[in-house]
């Protein structure tokens, strides 16, 4: 039996540096200070979030936390043991499963959140890419 441990700070820095690339810039149009844009991006994010029930930062672990719990062993089965190899291989497909809905769900919460955060700021008077 091979036993596979993954730290879970793996996984949730992959989903962080994948929330960074998503990250929007908005510029102000109608010429706004430094500390208002900062206002408006931080009401538009509460905004977005009450909007669509999501939070960037919170969704993040929580999906790390649901597809990779730390500390548990994943055990692997072997071609020569057909026994083990139906059980786990019916688990593992499950498993899979359940992770791409997750992933699924993850990505379209992120993005009704960006459009709604975009939206905020546009009618806030920035451009928003």
């Amino acid at each position: 039996m091979f036993v596979h441990r993954v730290p879970g700070s793996v996984v949730v820095c992959m989903l962080l540096a994948g929330l960074a690339q998503a990250k929007q810039f908005a510029y102000p149009t109608k010429g706004q200070s430094a500390q208002q844009q900062q206002r408006d991006q931080t009401e538009c994010y509460g905004w977005a979030k009450g909007q669509t029930g999501y939070d960037p930062a919170a969704g993040a672990l929580a999906v790390a936390t649901a597809n990779q719990p730390q500390g548990r062993a994943v055990r692997t089965h072997s071609a020569d043991d057909p026994a083990s190899a139906g059980v786990f291989g019916g688990m593992q497909g499950s498993a899979k499963q359940k992770r791409a809905e997750a992933e699924a769900a993850q990505a379209s919460a992120e993005q009704d959140f960006r459009q709604a955060y975009g939206a905020c700021l546009e009618g806030r008077g920035y451009t928003v890419k």
